[in-house]
């Protein structure tokens, strides 16, 4: 067991010293810190058993300096539940490999170049209205994509500022989320939602509707009274992301809400303001907050 201790220690030493940290004998390790690693362990394929033993590790050398371990600090015990959450999720449905498959955060530089390809390439006006608002207010939101999908008139309060989007029954529960008018009209998801509600004259219903382009001739749009589903979402996203030429990777609905985390950390927003956006309670929103270590753009808040 002591062998086996120091050796996941020295797999947790290695990560902090990759990322300008290191053990201090006395000091506490911070609970955010072993989030992260553990979310890390997670992305990276790892199983819950070795994420549990690594856990361990970490509070054995705790026990063994005489201090506190962060292992019995609420959050990493969220984090943890969470992943264990996955875990049954997962083998209720007969998955035996565990290691997830993520999406890539988009970042802002990002959703600047697939709105620019939905404006160049779009086939008709209701598509390039639809999907622009679609997938600005997915990365404004942080919003999964069966909450964008889900998204009502009647979710929508507007102020001189902004507006406000009701998410119900989301999967962390209800919030709501601010989003302002942004500096740049044409990357502003207000004005783009604005846009698309007056060119389909939506007044009642789903928010998000279903289009029908005809085969052949002019490409006419038929707008439906029906919403849409999360995997359009998806799909949608995937075109764009695709069109947009951005570099291989993993590009789903969730790169938007796995990005506005990571762009909101990048910008320096504060953890609180993050979360509240999002809807985040578990440990897994470090996760999301430590992909910004692999960006070197410029701070820049809005689109």
């Amino acid at each position: 067991t002591i062998r086996a201790h120091a050796s996941r220690l020295a797999a947790f030493r290695s990560w902090l010293l990759s990322r300008g940290m290191q053990l201090i004998d006395g000091v506490a390790v911070p609970a955010p810190v072993v989030v992260t690693y553990l979310c890390a362990r997670w992305d990276a394929g790892r199983k819950l058993n070795t994420i549990d033993a690594d856990l361990a590790a970490i509070g054995f050398w705790h026990t063994e300096q005489g201090i506190d371990s962060p292992s019995r600090d609420k959050t990493v015990r969220d984090c943890m539940a969470g992943l264990r959450r996955k875990t049954s999720a997962a083998i209720q449905q007969g998955i035996t490999a565990m290691k997830p498959v993520c999406a890539d955060a988009v970042v802002s530089d990002q959703v600047r170049r697939i709105v620019r390809a939905i404006d160049a390439q779009a086939v008709n006006e209701s598509i390039r209205l639809r999907d622009r608002a679609m997938l600005l207010m997915g990365f404004a939101m942080g919003a999964r994509r069966s909450e964008l999908a889900a998204l009502r008139i009647d979710h929508i309060q507007w102020h001189a500022q902004g507006i406000i989007a009701e998410v119900w029954n989301g999967k962390t529960g209800d919030r709501r989320s601010e989003i302002t008018y942004g500096d740049n009209p044409s990357m502003c998801a207000v004005t783009a939602l604005r846009q698309w509600m007056q060119h389909a004259n939506i007044t009642e219903g789903p928010l998000f509707r279903q289009i029908t382009v005809t085969p052949r001739g002019d490409r006419r749009a038929v707008i439906s009274q029906q919403g849409i589903a999360g995997q359009v979402v998806n799909r949608t996203f995937a075109k764009w992301a695709q069109a947009a030429d951005l570099p291989s990777g993993r590009w789903t609905a969730h790169s938007m809400r796995a990005g506005f985390v990571v762009q909101g950390t990048i910008d320096g927003r504060p953890e609180s303001e993050l979360r509240a956006q999002t809807g985040h309670k578990s440990g897994v929103y470090y996760g999301y907050a430590q992909r910004a270590e692999a960006f070197t753009i410029r701070r820049n808040a809005s689109l």
